[in-house]
This record gives structure tokens, C-alpha cells and sequence, in this order.
């Protein structure tokens, strides 16, 4: 209501992403592939598009609480912090339409907290949703690539639906792996045979995910495995199930 977003505004771009996300499974069922292929590709058509982003950005806020796999997520996060504490330097890659971030933000009142998009319109929509639910907290909002950070080690790193976006998620996770303290932890999620209008990287199992995790030179604390479906697990990689996945991470 402050920013003037009218209910029919939010439920059309709702069924906007659902609507995009159903054609895009109609061509990876039949190809194999993502029809993004390069991250350029998807700057170009989303993340500098107020057209496309803003809607897929509030529809994918919608969905972390209609979709029982990014509520699980979401849930699954917010249990994950109430165990951490002594987090000074907090950073959140991607932050989205803000939700994970405002949840971090609320537990972590003594940490210095860092959020970084290439999306200039992710960042606008991310400050408005932080202003909103934790108006006194304060975030220093960067745009720009992580990839370009340096220096500055942070205790726990969030990166939520980020790695299917890239062209080399190994590159962002050793990046992660630089700009974590010792001791640190980074929570992750991402997803396997999951087509979006904007996703790059297919994972095709989550055994993929797992051994590129690891091959990147992390540990897997914890982790949640969420099928799209009732379909049994022997069957996911015959099937390409669309596979959620979120993790807690440690340097090992």
C-alpha cells in the first residue's frame, strides 16, 4: 500500500513468473536445456527490465509463501539462524525481493550487514521491503559482481537462488570460500531441472549439486531436499524432477 502496489498488480505478476515457468518447462522438456544460456543473456532480458524483473520479483515473494517448497526454504533458513550467533559481518548475494535478508536483519542485531545484486531494480525493490519490516536496521546495498569483492571476510554468507543463474557456479563458491572468516558458514539454496526465464546453470541431480559443493572445498553441515511432486527419489533423475535445495555450508 505505500508504494502504491494495487492487489491486482501483485496477483498478475504472480501468474506472469507461474506463466513464464510453465513455457519454460514445456521447452526444457523437450530440449534438455535452458533456453538462457549466458548471463548476459539474462541481464539483457530480466535483471535490467523493469518489465520482467519487477513482476518476477513480486512473484517470487508470493512464492516463498504459496509454494510449499520455498516455504520450506524460507522455514528451513529462519531455524538456521536462531543457531547462530557471534555474526559480526553479515553478506547476502542476490537478495531478491528482501524476505531472507529482513529475517537476518531481525536475529543479528549486532552484525554489520552487506548486500550485494547486478540488478539495479532487485536492489530498489529489496531497500523498499528492508525500510518496510526493519526500518532502523541498517544495510549498505552494493551494486555490483561479488566476484569483484576483496579484502573484507564476512561470518556468514547467504545466497539464495544464485548459483543457477551463473554460467560457472564453481566460480562464485570458491569466491564465497575467499570471502569467508575462519569458522565461517554460508547458507545456500538452488535448484536441479528447474527451468526459469532467466536460470543458466542446469543441475541435473542433487548429487550434481553436492559434488560441486564439495568440490569447491566445502562441507555440508545440513541440507534439505525438496522434490516438485510425489515421485519417488529413483525416479528423479529419469523423470528430471524439479528439485529444491537449500544447505548450510563450512569450509573444510
Amino acid at each position: 500500500e505505500r508504494e502504491d502496489i494495487t492487489l491486482e498488480y501483485l496477483a498478475d505478476s504472480y501468474l506472469k513468473m507461474c506463466k513464464d515457468m510453465l513455457k519454460e518447462q514445456v521447452k526444457f522438456k523437450k530440449t534438455g536445456k535452458y533456453s538462457c544460456s549466458t548471463i548476459e543473456e539474462a541481464n539483457r532480458k530480466v535483471y535490467y527490465s523493469e518489465n520482467e524483473m519487477k513482476p518476477y520479483m513480486y512473484g517470487l515473494g508470493l512464492s516463498q509463501f504459496l509454494w510449499p517448497n520455498h516455504y520450506a526454504m524460507y522455514s528451513y533458513f529462519i531455524n538456521i539462524i536462531r543457531k547462530i550467533n557471534n555474526i559480526k559481518f553479515y553478506l547476502e548475494i542476490g537478495p531478491g525481493h528482501g524476505l531472507f535478508l529482513v529475517e537476518a536483519l531481525k536475529h543479528f542485531e549486532n552484525a554489520s550487514f552487506s548486500a550485494v545484486d547486478i540488478s539495479p531494480i532487485s536492489i530498489d525493490i529489496t531497500k523498499k521491503v528492508i525500510d518496510q519490516f526493519v526500518p532502523c536496521v541498517k544495510c549498505d546495498f552494493l551494486h555490483k559482481d561479488v566476484r569483484e569483492f576483496s579484502g573484507t571476510q564476512y561470518d556468514m554468507i547467504v545466497m539464495c537462488e544464485v548459483l543457477e543463474h551463473l554460467e560457472d557456479p564453481n566460480e562464485i563458491l570458491q569466491k564465497i570460500r575467499e570471502l569467508l572468516s575462519p569458522g565461517g558458514t554460508s547458507f545456500i539454496t538452488t535448484c536441479a531441472n528447474a527451468p526459469a526465464i532467466d536460470h543458466v546453470y542446469l543441475y541435473r541431480s542433487v548429487e550434481h549439486i553436492r559434488s560441486e559443493i564439495r568440490n569447491s572445498g566445502f562441507g555440508i553441515i545440513s541440507e534439505i531436499v525438496l522434490p516438485v511432486g510425489n515421485i519417488h527419489e529413483d525416479e528423479w533423475e529419469q523423470q528430471k524432477v524439479e528439485i529444491n535445495y537449500a544447505a548450510l555450508l563450512e569450509i573444510r
